[in-house]
C-alpha cells in the first residue's frame, strides 16, 4: 500500500510569503502595459482632455496616470485574477463630439488597443470613426463580443475578423461596408448575434452561413446582396430573427426555410424574390412576424399561415398574390397587422376578414369589388383601415360607429356613395380619415358634428358634399392640420374660425362654391403653408394679413415629428419627407409633378380663379417661403408690388388674367429660382427684367396681351428714353375685348389630397407603397437588441 503523505503548513511562513508577494506587487491593478495602451488611445483622441462640465460624457476625464484604470469609466477589468486584466472596454460614445462638431477620427485610433489581448468585450459605437477597419482585430482572439454599430467605417470587411472563432455577438450596423461577406464566416461557429445592416455590402450570401448552427439573430437588411437566399439557411435551428430586407436577392424562398421552427421573425421584404410563398412556413409555430412584401411572390396565400396561433403581423403587400377563402371554423385569429395590399385579390370583400380580430388592416390597390359588410365595424379592435383604390361601391354601413377604436380610416378611390351614416358621430378616437375621390353626398354634420376633437386629417375631396362649412368644425380649432374639401358642392362664405386655427397646415377648398370675402382676421394662423382657394367665386380684397402668416413667412421650425401612438406599438405621424405623390402643376395645358421629398417644406398659395379685386398686397413680399403663387383670373388691379423680388424661393408666379399696370419691377430679376412666369392678359408696360433667369422666361405667351411690354425674352426692342423725358406712371386703357392665348393655368391639389400629406408609420412593420402612389406605412415598433 502506497504510503500517504500529510502536508502540514505554518502559519508565519503563510504570512511571510503574503508579505514578499506584496512588497513585490504592492498595487493589484491594470497590468502596466494595457494601461499604458489606454493613456495612448486617449492621447489619439481629439479632445479627450477637455475639462468642460458638459463633454462629462464622453468618460475620459476619469483617464489619467496617476489613478487604476480599472477606476476608469468604461472599463472592466478581471476581479478573480491577480493581474487584472482588463477584458471589457465600453467606450461607445467616447469621441467627443461637442468638440468634433462635424469631423470625424480615423480609425488607426484603435491600434492601442490591439495591444490588450484580454479583452472580451469591446463596445466602440456611436464614435464617428472612419476608415477601414484595422486589421489589427485579429489579435483579439478571446473576444466574445465586438461592437461597431453606427460609425463611419467603409472599405471591405477584414476575412482576419472571422477569425475570432471566441465571437458570441458581432454588431457592425450602421457603416459604409462594401465588398462581399467573406466566406470563411463559416468559422464563427459560436456567434449568436450578426448585425450587419445599413451597409453597402454586396455579392451573394455564401453558403457557409449555414455553418453558424447556434445563430440567434441574423440582421442583414438594407444591403446589396444579390442572388438566391442559400438553402443552408435551413440549418440554423437556432434562429429567432432573420433580416434580410431592402436588398437585391432574387429566385424563390428555399423550401428549407421551414425548417426554422424556432424564427419569430422573417423579414425578407423589398428583394426580387419570385415564385410562391413557401407552404412550409407554415410549419413556423413560433412565428411571429412575417414580412415578404415589396418583391414579385406570386399564386396563392397559404392559409395555413393563419392557423399559426403566436403569428400576429403579417404583412404580404405589393406582390401579385391571391387568397382563397379561408375555413371560417378556424377560432380565435387575432392579429395585430394585416397588410395584403397591392395584391391581386379580387372579387367581394372576405368574409373571414370580417369576422377576425385585427387592428390594422390594409387590402389597399386590389380589385375587390361589392359592399362593406356591416360585420367588419363590429369589433372595438380595429384600430386602421385602409381599402383604398379598389372597386368597392355601394353606402357605408349603418354600424360604422360601433368601430369605436378606429384611429385611422381610408376609403378613397372607391365607388361609395350616398350619406355618411349617423353612427358616424360615435367614432369618436378618429385621427385620420380619407374620404376622397368617391361619390359621397349629403351634408358635413355627420363628419365634423360628433364628440370627435382629435381629427388631424381630413380628405373629403372629389365627392358630392354640399352645404356650408358646419360650424362644429369649431371643436378642431386647435388640432386640426390638413383639411381637404375640394372639388365639391360647398357653398357659403369661409367662416372666420377656419382661418384662426393655429395647428392648420394646408386648407384646400378648391373648385366649391364659396363665395364672400376670404376672412381677414389671420391671428392666429401661424402654421399655414399650403392654402388653395381656386375656382370659386370669393370677392373683396387679398388680406393684408395673409402676407404675414408665419408658416408663409418662415416654416423652418414648425414641425416636431414626434409619432402619435394609435394603439401600443402602432403609430402613426408626418414625415419631413412626405411623399406628395399626386401633388401637380397645371401650367400651359401641361402637367408636372412637384418634388416628391420634403415636401412638408413646400409651400404655396393659390387663390385664382375666383372675383378677387383690389391690389396685390405688398406684404406678399414677405412670404419668403412660397415657391408657388398662383392669383390668376380674378379682378385685381394696381402695380405688381416690387417686393415680391424677395421671394428667393419662388418657383411659379402666375398673375395672368387681372386689370394690373405699369412696369414689371425690376427686382424680378432677382427670383434665381423662378422657373415659371405667366403675366399674360394684363395691361403691363414697359421693359421686362434682365437677370439670370428672367432672361430665360422667353415664352412670348408668358407676356401676351399687355399694353407695351418690351425686352429680349419676347424679341422687342425697348426705345432709349431721352434724358429729359419722365417715364409716364400712368395705365394706359385698353380694350377690353381680349383674346385669351392660352387656358388659365391654375395650381392646385389633385384628388387625393391625403395621399399628399399623410404616411402612416407602425415602426418596423409593414408599408403599402407605389412608385406613383401615397406611402402608407404600419410598422410594429421593435426595440434594438
Amino acid at each position: 500500500m502506497a504510503k500517504t503523505t500529510h502536508l502540514s503548513f505554518d502559519p508565519l511562513l503563510i504570512f511571510c510569503c503574503l508579505m514578499v508577494s506584496i512588497w513585490h506587487n504592492p498595487c493589484l491593478c491594470c497590468p502596466q502595459y494595457q494601461k499604458e495602451a489606454l493613456l495612448q488611445f486617449k492621447s489619439l483622441i481629439p479632445g479627450s482632455n477637455s475639462s468642460n462640465v458638459d463633454d462629462l460624457r464622453i468618460g475620459f476625464l476619469s483617464w489619467n496616470a496617476t489613478t487604476d484604470c480599472c477606476n476608469w469609466l468604461g472599463v472592466t477589468c478581471d476581479a478573480n485574477a491577480i493581474s487584472k486584466p482588463v477584458i471589457d472596454l465600453s467606450l461607445s460614445g467616447f469621441v467627443p463630439q461637442v468638440i468634433l462638431g462635424s469631423s470625424v477620427v480615423s480609425s488607426n485610433v484603435l491600434t492601442p488597443l490591439f495591444h490588450i489581448h484580454t479583452l472580451l468585450h469591446l463596445d466602440i459605437s456611436f464614435n464617428r470613426l472612419q476608415g477601414e477597419i484595422p486589421r489589427g482585430f485579429a489579435n483579439l482572439t478571446q473576444l466574445v463580443t465586438l461592437d461597431m454599430y453606427s460609425n463611419k467605417f467603409h472599405g471591405p470587411i477584414p476575412p482576419e475578423l472571422f477569425s475570432l472563432r471566441n465571437l458570441e455577438s458581432l454588431f457592425m450596423k450602421s457603416n459604409s461596408l462594401v465588398g462581399q461577406l467573406p466566406r470563411n464566416i463559416g468559422n464563427l461557429t459560436n456567434l449568436k448575434q450578426l448585425q450587419m445592416d445599413n451597409n453597402l455590402v454586396s455579392g451573394e450570401l455564401p453558403a457557409e452561413i449555414g455553418k453558424l448552427t447556434k445563430l440567434d439573430r441574423l440582421i442583414l437588411d438594407n444591403n446589396n446582396f444579390s442572388g438566391l437566399i442559400p438553402s443552408s439557411v435551413g440549418s440554423l435551428e437556432s434562429l429567432t430573427y432573420l433580416g434580410l430586407a431592402n436588398n437585391l436577392l432574387s429566385m424563390e424562398i428555399p423550401l428549407e426555410i421551414g425548417n426554422l421552427t424556432n424564427l419569430a421573425t422573417v423579414s425578407l421584404s423589398n428583394n426580387n424574390l419570385t415564385g410562391p410563398i413557401p407552404s412550409s412556413i407554415q410549419k413556423m409555430e413560433n412565428l411571429y412576424r412575417l414580412d415578404l412584401s415589396e418583391n414579385f411572390l406570386t399564386g396563392e396565400i397559404p392559409t395555413g399561415l393563419f392557423h399559426l396561433q403566436k403569428l400576429k403581423q403579417v404583412n404580404l403587400g405589393r406582390n401579385k398574390l391571391w387568397l382563397k377563402e379561408l375555413d371560417v371554423t378556424v377560432p380565435n385569429i387575432t392579429l395585430d397587422n394585416l397588410d395584403l395590399g397591392e395584391n391581386e385579390l379580387s372579387g367581394n370583400f372576405p368574409e373571414w376578414l370580417s369576422n377576425i380580430k385585427v387592428k390594422a388592416l390594409v387590402l389597399s390597390d386590389n380589385k375587390l369589388t361589392g359592399t362593406l359588410p356591416p360585420a367588419l365595424f363590429q369589433t372595438k379592435t380595429l384600430t386602421v383601415l385602409f381599402l383604398a383604390r379598389n372597386n368597392l361601391s355601394g353606402t357605408l354601413p349603418d354600424n360604422i360607429g360601433e368601430a369605436s377604436g378606429m384611429r385611422v380610416l381610408i376609403l378613397s378611390g372607391n365607388n361609395f356613395s350616398g350619406p355618411i351614416p349617423k353612427s358616424f358621430l360615435n367614432m369618436s378616437q378618429l385621427y385620420l380619415i380619407d374620404l376622397s375621390k368617391n361619390r359621397f353626398s349629403g351634408d358635413l354634420s355627420t363628419i365634423f358634428g360628433g364628440s370627435n376633437s382629435g381629427l388631424r386629417y381630413v380628405a373629403l375631396g372629389q365627392n358630392e358634399f354640399s352645404g356650408v362649412l358646419p360650424e362644429s368644425m369649431r371643436n378642431l380649432e386647435q388640432v386640426l392640420m390638413i383639411l381637404d374639401i375640394s372639388d365639391n358642392n360647398i357653398t357659403g362664405e369661409i367662416p372666420e374660425f377656419l382661418f384662426q386655427m393655429p395647428s392648420l397646415i394646408a386648407l384646400n377648398l378648391r373648385k366649391n362654391s364659396l363665395q364672400g370675402p376670404i376672412p381677414k382676421n389671420l391671428t392666429t394662423l401661424n402654421s399655414l403653408q399650403i392654402l388653395d382657394l381656386s375656382s370659386n367665386y370669393l370677392s373683396g380684397q387679398v388680406p393684408d394679413a395673409l402676407g404675414k402668416v408665419r408658416g408663409m413667412v418662415n416654416n423652418s421650425e414648425l414641425y416636431n415629428n414626434s409619432p402619435f401612438q394609435l394603439f401600443d406599438g402602432l403609430y402613426l405621424y408626418i414625415s419631413e419627407e412626405t411623399k406628395y405623390s399626386e401633388l401637380e402643376v397645371f401650367w400651359k395645358n401641361m402637367k408636372q409633378e412637384l418634388p416628391r421629398t420634403n415636401m412638408l417644406l413646400y409651400v404655396f398659395l393659390d387663390l385664382s380663379n375666383n372675383q378677387l379685386s383690389g391690389e396685390i398686397p405688398d406684404s406678399f413680399g414677405g412670404m419668403l417661403s412660397v415657391k408657388l403663387l398662383n392669383m390668376s383670373y380674378n379682378k385685381l388691379s394696381g402695380r405688381i408690388p416690387p417686393s415680391l423680388g424677395n421671394l428667393v424661393r419662388l418657383e411659379s408666379l402666375d398673375l395672368s388674367h387681372n386689370n394690373l399696370t405699369g412696369n414689371i419691377p425690376p427686382t424680378f430679376g432677382e427670383l434665381l429660382q423662378l422657373n415659371n412666369l405667366d403675366l399674360s392678359n394684363n395691361r403691363l408696360r414697359g421693359p421686362i427684367p434682365k437677370g439670370p433667369q428672367m432672361d430665360r422666361l422667353n415664352d412670348p405667351e408668358s407676356y401676351a396681351n399687355n399694353s407695351g411690354l418690351c425686352g429680349m425674352q419676347i424679341l422687342v426692342p425697348c426705345e432709349e428714353a431721352s434724358p429729359r423725358e419722365v417715364p409716364q406712371e400712368t395705365a394706359i386703357e385698353e380694350s377690353e375685348g381680349w383674346e385669351f392665348s392660352w387656358k388659365m393655368a391654375a395650381i392646385g391639389f389633385s384628388s387625393s389630397f391625403m395621399g399628399t400629406v399623410a404616411v402612416l408609420f407602425v415602426s418596423g412593420y409593414f408599408q403599402v407603397v407605389s412608385d406613383r402612389r401615397p406611402r402608407v406605412y404600419v410598422r410594429q415598433f421593435i426595440q434594438r437588441g
